[in-house]
């Protein structure tokens, strides 16, 4: 996703909902997208209130490949300025002699993986660029003694075999608890249709519930709505 925003500071509600929109899309966690708010803000600040000169707008590129994100912010027409040359705070000093400035980037260089900075003296054209790696959650899959399956993490297709062991040992209808579940693929929806089809062919059906709003729309998508009771505790 690419996009241009006026070069002031009231223009980060619109940066924040790009990124908002982004985070769903590209299925970026809470966490992440903290860390990418946050980023963001401090570059696209500092770029607004230290860059000599600059055009009326300045560029914003995210995009996620695989585990990786990767954000670059474009600064046109400006004097030469390298945020990386900026000096470290003094975080250990105690409040009688620490100095306010830098920490906005110190914590962009603490939180993600990698910074970088060109400048083009032709174009006075300065980039940033930030590699940011996601973590990879684990999937996990138990049962209560009640019945109760709970599912943690990415139900992908890479998980099928493990949920299998599990929901294959299914014979009588139980709630199925996506509270800790943050995706759900094909694969996983069809692991959870096929029991469902075994359940009420014998009389039973999986309840499901806790779902978040992505996989809950994920459902609707799929008409699964209509083939699983569905419940909100907090409706």
């Amino acid at each position: 996703m690419r996009r241009g925003f006026r070069r002031e500071i009231e223009a980060l509600d619109e940066v924040f909902r790009f990124l908002e929109d982004f985070c769903d899309a590209a299925d970026v966690d809470d966490r992440a997208c903290f860390t990418i708010n946050l980023v963001v803000e401090e570059i696209f600040t500092n770029m607004v209130r230290h860059n000599s000169g600059g055009d009326e707008v300045i560029d914003l590129e995210i995009e996620r490949t695989g585990s990786l994100l990767h954000l670059r912010l474009t600064d046109s027409g400006v004097e030469r300025f390298d945020p990386a040359e900026v000096p470290r705070p003094s975080i250990e000093a105690d409040i009688g002699d620490r100095r306010p400035g830098g920490l906005g980037l110190y914590l962009v260089q603490t939180m993600v993986d990698d910074v970088s900075y060109t400048y083009e003296p032709g174009t006075r054209q300065m980039r940033v660029s930030v590699t940011k790696r996601l973590e990879s959650k684990m999937f996990r899959v138990s049962r209560d003694a009640d019945g109760t399956v709970h599912l943690e993490g990415r139900f992908d297709a890479a998980q099928v075999t493990v949920a299998k062991d599990v929901f294959s040992r299914i014979d009588a209808s139980c709630t199925v608890d996506f509270a800790d579940l943050d995706y759900i693929s094909s694969a996983g929806l069809g692991l959870l249709f096929a029991t469902q089809k075994r359940l009420v062919d014998r009389g039973g059906a999986l309840t499901l519930t806790n779902l978040n709003p992505h996989i809950r729309e994920v459902f609707r998508i799929a008409g699964f709505d209509h083939i699983f009771d569905i419940t909100d505790p907090h409706e």
